[in-house]
């Protein structure tokens, strides 16, 4: 499918596929919860981003669009270890850090790491830019995968004008296209994977 070049033309489309220009007056509302499936199911490294966080006191706001943690670092490179909360606090009693106890903990909308001050490299996998800024938007899935946008989107206006039939099937293309984007993904990640067994010689 050729990429929607913004929202304008996402919407055109899916008003087409529905089949009722009153989707229009609603528009924000089924992207967003379009996006908000996608941001739940879809991980691909189109969404990996590194930060720097400066912790104070062992703590610090997560990034605003934050979704999963891949990994916290500290200048060296060595990675810390994620643990629930209590643990992590139990780990560094006193508030006593170590390189040996390099532990942290997502709690709510910061992330903490008992006794760690300064900056840190932070790796996570981030939110979809959504397109509901304006009808001029336009993000990277929108680009790379628009099928994924349109079925997504489409499911939720058939939803919306209560066109059970078409839901089910709009909802079994919105799954192809899901799947598609990750094994797409997978591909480019491992593309020149090898994979050696012990013992025997290519």
């Amino acid at each position: 499918m050729t990429a929607f070049t913004d929202a304008l033309d996402l919407r055109t489309a899916v008003v087409e596929h529905v089949g009722n220009a009153d989707i229009a007056d609603v528009w924000p509302r089924l992207v967003l919860m379009a996006e908000a499936f996608l941001n739940r199911n879809l991980r691909t490294r189109d969404q990996v981003t590194r930060t720097t966080l400066t912790l104070a006191s062992g703590s610090v706001a997560l990034p605003s669009d934050f979704l999963e943690v891949i990994g916290l670092y500290d200048g060296y490179g060595m990675e810390y270890l994620q643990q629930p909360l209590q643990q992590v606090k139990e780990n560094h009693p006193g508030g006593m850090y170590t390189p040996s106890e390099a532990y942290y903990a997502i709690s709510g909308s910061n992330l903490v790491s008992m006794g760690a001050d300064g900056d840190r490299d932070f790796e996570y996998y981030a939110k979809i830019p959504t397109l509901t800024t304006s009808l001029t938007a336009s993000n990277w899935l929108l680009q790379k995968h628009p099928a994924l946008y349109l079925y997504a989107v489409g499911l939720e206006a058939a939803k919306h004008v209560r066109d059970l039939e078409l839901a089910s099937v709009t909802r079994d293309l919105r799954e192809a296209e899901l799947t598609e984007a990750h094994i797409e993904d997978d591909r480019a990640r491992y593309a020149r994977a090898r994979v050696r067994i012990p013992g025997v010689v290519p």
